[in-house]
């Protein structure tokens, strides 16, 4: 694949004077190289077609020591269960050579590893016990072949023992370690992956249940090596994620020079404006430190902040490699990640002391991993649900998919995955005639979650440098995976017909209510790419329509479609109407859920708004308009925008009911099963069948602002609604509660704190508002934190010692009790939260709080000594 440039930028520095600072550059460019695989194409066919495992011997298990023999061997994968089961099996494996003369042809490179084989498999390196190696060898002999080369390799004289075996001893003079662990260390981490297939598991059970044991003796043998004998630094290798997407920044500039590269920031949750971070990138670091005939790798993962530490030699010359895999996802051109790695040793002479390497990542590679990883995170921190690792496949199989983007989930079991790939076969059979016999020759390789090829034009790849393309694609597949936690079946079902009813979308013009599974499949994905990176793929603010209607709320960049922060109305908050076409279903649907998940404060990991960025010059011009450097887009807060007209905001971890619901209803992705589980979640977290109704019908022909109650409850017993929520209930929607309730409203902001209280028309007596109208609910958590200095109070201005919070309205008839009151309170909030009272300041009529109450309107206060609650009799 095509490359973008990437910096390195290295900061050196004793921690003790932060002044003494060293600076290293690396900038890859448009022709930042592809590094020549360990073994080409060419050999890796030849010694394929040559293998046979007829043709082989059993290995000695012992060496002359009365050690474990130890052997290096390349094997062939051709699946990523297969690089798994190397783990499972306690395999030390690698995709570069291990040995120093032969790492020795990249001495000086820069560059990429690919690691895309031949086309049909890939050879990695490996060390292994021969008894690791017989066991395999006489299991594919029986007919259980789970590799189909396993070839020994030849080792460096300087490394070999007298029979043959690789000499413990050069081991320990390079300062191995098998597996990169401690021999000291007592758990060796095997675990069998619950989606291996039936020869994969049964070939390592038999292993595993062997070659424990002999592990260890190997780990022992080898002995606890001194690797940092010359003396030992701490090295940090911080990743410093820059955006790829021009509207978001420019292009790190050359050392010295001014630069105009911006970091990438987070949209969403708690860490809103913050710099995105990539945790657990696998990094590399090679040195010769015993002058072995091995380097000595120290290897360590980016922890949360982004940065990977380990204890490395002193004053040691040395490589870096980072890998394209994180937990969130694999970057892959064929079964194992990419590594990009710097083999211009940095001088021993920079390390005398503890450093920092600040890696300024601006490489469309990183950009995807980021986006995945960010998805991911949303997934865990916000809706409560921790997918498996997502596989991206990039490059030459990639390509043939001609420049649009797809999510077909294959990495989940699914028994349809050829027709679902025959399918996908069919729409680039229709932009690359001569592709189709090759997808087909193919077929293993596609077995992913994403398929990520380079968009079509020159200069900015839609796909690969895009803010948001990949959180789009990364929301199809959190779809997957959430279908997948409520049955295995939901793949090959649910999931298999939307990805098949868009591909007949883009084949022909079907009925929209033929492919509802397709445009619910992609107004999911923009919902989540919405609340995760801020903007859009598919929808359309419906005055976009027109070339000559431009907004200042709303910006089309490239493929994506983003939410102005600065904007006053609509962008998302349009209440689009889910009729028409194709797409046209998609933008009702995306406004639609973005109605019941919005409304949050934010501050917090919940649901956003979805309008996360703002011109970092302040200003509201159309953004589409705008090149950088003029202007670019920066994170910028933007205010709560629900309540304005539905008054539900249902909490991150109802995504994830929402889909327990629709599971007890179908097994097929249609209107009435996501509609209605969407329903279900509603009244789980209880809004009541009116709140349901109203949500529901701004987005239904015939509805028109200003309805009576009386009219959308007609609306939703007439229309397809009434599939959604049901009948009305007989009672009607309000509470049983009958007596007026007091009110109050905000009498004055003092930085963070704010007073509240009484005012001409509360009656603390008797109650000075209706039960039948809808105003917010004051919480407060009287947590007891300290009174703030330089605010005079009193019995009647006293201090809360607490937060308080303004809930969406809500009709005074359900405030039936304290209780009914306090649990709105912890809906909303969380536990400690209660319905605030007149005398919560230690006196009465008025109190002092911390907290910013966005209202000049009045809210429900109760009072405990008076008969001027709604639940009063």
């Amino acid at each position: 694949m095509s490359t973008t440039w990437i910096k390195l930028h290295v900061q050196l520095g004793d921690q003790k004077d932060p002044a003494e600072r060293t600076e290293v550059e690396l900038r890859l460019g448009e022709t930042f190289p592809e590094l020549a695989p360990p073994i080409s194409p060419e050999e890796s066919v030849a010694i394929r077609e040559a293998f046979s495992w007829q043709r082989t011997s059993a290995l000695p298990e012992t060496n002359v020591e009365g050690h474990p023999s130890l052997y290096y061997f390349i094997v062939y994968l051709e699946d990523r269960e297969q690089a798994e089961a190397l783990d499972e099996m306690l395999i030390h494996h690698s995709p570069l050579p291990f040995f120093t003369s032969e790492l020795a042809r990249w001495d000086g490179q820069r560059g990429l590893f690919n690691h895309q084989g031949d086309g049909t498999g890939l050879f990695v390196f490996a060390i292994m016990p021969a008894v690791t190696y017989n066991l395999l060898r006489q299991a594919a002999l029986d007919g259980d072949v789970m590799y189909r080369v396993i070839q020994p390799r030849d080792i460096p004289a300087e490394a070999r023992g007298a029979d043959g075996s690789i000499s413990y001893e050069a081991l320990r003079l390079s300062g191995f370690r098998y597996l990169d662990q401690d021999p000291r260390m007592d758990d060796l981490g095997t675990q069998e992956k619950p989606l291996f297939g039936r020869i994969i598991r049964k070939v390592v059970a038999a292993v595993v249940a062997v070659v424990k044991g002999v592990v260890r003796a190997v780990q022992q043998g080898i002995g606890l090596v001194d690797r940092w004998v010359t003396g030992s630094v701490d090295l940090a290798v911080a990743l410093d994620l820059r955006n790829t997407d021009p509207a978001f920044g420019g292009r790190i500039d050359r050392l010295g020079g001014a630069g105009s590269s911006t970091p990438m920031q987070r949209a969403w949750g708690a860490g809103a404006g913050q710099q995105v971070r990539l945790p657990g990138v696998r990094v590399t670091a090679r040195q010769r430190v015993l002058g072995g005939t091995l380097p000595t790798m120290f290897t360590a993962h980016t922890g949360d902040d982004g940065v990977a530490r380990m204890k490395i030699a002193r004053g040691r010359d040395t490589s870096i490699c980072l890998s394209t895999e994180n937990d969130a996802a694999q970057i892959t051109q064929f079964v194992i990640e990419m590594e990009v790695c710097d083999f211009r040793a940095i001088p021993g002479t920079q390390l005398s002391t503890n450093t920092t390497y600040r890696l300024f990542l601006q490489h469309r590679l990183f950009n995807v991993l980021a986006q995945a990883t960010e998805g991911r995170a949303y997934l865990r921190e916000v809706v409560g649900s921790t997918p498996r690792k997502a596989e991206i496949l990039v490059g030459f199989f990639a390509e043939f998919f001609r420049g649009s983007a797809v999510a077909p989930a294959f990495g989940y079991p699914n028994l349809a995955y050829d027709a679902t790939l025959l399918s996908l076969i069919a729409v680039v059979g229709t932009r690359v005639p001569f592709a189709a016999p090759l997808l087909v020759a193919a077929w293993p390789t596609y077995a992913v979650d994403i398929i990520l090829p380079t968009s079509d034009g020159p200069g900015f790849d839609h796909n690969f440098d895009s803010r948001g393309l990949v959180t789009h694609e990364y929301g199809h597949f959190a779809m997957a995976s959430l279908l997948y936690a409520q049955g295995v079946q939901h793949i090959t079902g649910a999931y298999f017909g939307a990805v098949v009813q868009r591909t007949r979308e883009e084949l022909g013009n079907p009925s929209p209510d033929e492919v509802q599974a397709g445009y619910i499949n992609e107004a999911f994905a923009d919902f989540f790419s919405s609340q995760v990176a801020g903007g859009t793929n598919y929808y359309r603010p419906n005055f976009e329509s027109s070339p000559t209607a431009p907004s200042t709320n709303h910006c089309g960049i490239g493929v994506m479609e983003y939410c102005q922060a600065q904007g006053t109305t609509d962008c998302v908050e349009i209440n689009e109407l889910n009729t028409g076409d194709f797409f046209a279903r998609v933008n009702g649907l995306v406004t639609l859920f973005h109605d019941a998940f919005d409304g949050w404060s934010s501050g917090a990991n919940r649901p956003g708004n979805g309008r996360a960025w703002g011109r970092a010059d302040g200003g509201t011009a159309r953004l589409a308009c705008v090149v950088p450097p003029d202007s670019t887009l920066v994170y910028t807060p933007s205010p709560v925008r629900n309540g304005e007209d539905e008054e539900i905001h249902l909490a991150g971890g109802q995504i994830r009911n929402m889909f327990r619901y629709w599971d007890a209803r179908s097994n097929r992705l249609s209107e009435d099963s996501v509609l209605g589980a969407l329903a279900d979640t509603m009244r789980e977290s209880n809004y009541n069948w009116c709140q349901r109704c109203a949500l529901f019908a701004l987005h239904e022909p015939g509805y028109s602002p200003g309805m009576s109650q009386d009219q959308l409850n007609s609306l939703c017993q007439q229309s397809r609604i009434a599939n959604w929520i049901g009948p009305p209930p007989s009672g009607g929607c309000g509470g049983t509660a009958t007596h007026a309730g007091m009110t109050w409203r905000v009498l004055d902001q003092n930085g963070p704190y704010i007073l509240v209280g009484s005012d001409t028309q509360t009656d603390p007596y008797n109650g000075d508002t209706n039960p039948t109208a809808s105003l917010p609910l004051l919480c407060l958590n009287q947590d007891g934190r300290p009174a703030p200095p330089g605010i005079p109070f009193d019995f009647f201005n006293g201090w809360a010692a607490g937060e308080v919070r303004l809930t969406p309205p809500i009709p005074g008839s359900v405030l039936t009790s304290p209780a009914a009151a306090n649990a709105i309170c912890v809906r909303e909030f969380g536990a400690g939260f209660r319905m605030a009272e007149f005398h919560d300041g230690g006196g009465g009529w008025h109190w002092w709080a911390e907290g910013a109450l966005s209202t000049t309107g009045r809210f429900w206060v109760a009072i405990n000594d008076q008969p001027a609650n709604p639940w009063d009799p």
